[in-house]
């Protein structure tokens, strides 16, 4: 069974079979040249993924189930990709819209069909993240518990900053942020969406971009990780908090 935008639809529909591929589909760069045997191969990147779940709609009659398919066809119809939750992995959450044609083959007051999810990104996230928080500067080590592939993580620090920067090594990545920090703001550095930004005390949200020396973002890896902070010039840290954005494939 499967919970979609936040609604369980154990009551709502019968699942005969769901089909979630062991990886998503692999986009290969390659390249031949007439003589040689084979090919070159230039890496690969994961597809969006296809979730296929094979239901059956029944109504106590033929006016009851046509009332259930359009209830189950309201709570289906998103513009977005929304939270796929399997009831088998509660605790992994992936994000999906309904695609291509949804058909039934109906037979008096039932009918049985496929749901067909498209989910862009094609990796389930921990419903449950985890977080990494520090109220020094130096060097931290921790240990990614969840997740099997390398995830982007988003980075704040809470600190105060003039006439300095502040220092940031996450694993083989450095980063160097060269702008000021005022008590009650926040530096976020988002490696997800490859942008960094600061935070007013009343929520502005004000791009910071330019004052960073590049724009490799940090990737977190499952297990071990380790972390440099520090603060050069006039200034102090508070607190640095890592959010990982735990994965699997």
């Amino acid at each position: 069974m499967f919970t979609y935008d936040g609604f369980d639809f154990s009551q709502s529909l019968i699942v005969h079979h769901i089909q979630r591929p062991i990886l998503p589909a692999r986009e290969i760069r390659s390249m031949s040249i007439f003589g040689r045997n084979g090919s070159f191969f230039f890496g690969k990147q994961d597809a969006a993924l296809m979730i296929t779940i094979s239901v059956t709609i029944a109504g106590a009659n033929r006016t009851d189930f046509r009332e259930k398919v359009r209830e189950i066809a309201r709570l289906l119809n998103r513009a977005e990709p929304k939270p796929l939750i399997f009831h088998d992995e509660r605790d992994k959450v992936i994000y999906g819209l309904l695609a291509e044609e949804s058909e039934l083959d109906e037979l008096a007051a039932s009918g049985r069909g496929d749901l067909i999810f498209y989910c862009p990104d094609p990796y389930y996230y921990a419903i449950e993240d985890e977080f990494f928080i520090y109220h020094s500067e130096g060097t931290h080590h921790f240990t990614r518990e969840k997740g099997s592939i390398h995830s982007f993580p988003l980075i704040q620090v809470k600190g105060q900053l003039q006439n300095g920067l502040i220092r940031l090594t996450l694993n083989d990545t450095e980063m160097v942020y060269d702008g000021t920090l005022e008590s009650g703001e926040q530096l976020r550095l988002d490696s997800q969406y490859v942008t960094a930004y600061t935070i007013k005390p009343n929520g502005e949200r004000v791009s910071a971009l330019n004052h960073l020396s590049s724009i490799e973002f940090p990737v977190l890896q499952p297990g071990a990780n380790q972390l440099s902070l520090a603060f050069e010039g006039t200034g102090e840290v508070e607190e640095l908090t890592i959010q990982a954005r735990s994965r699997w494939v």
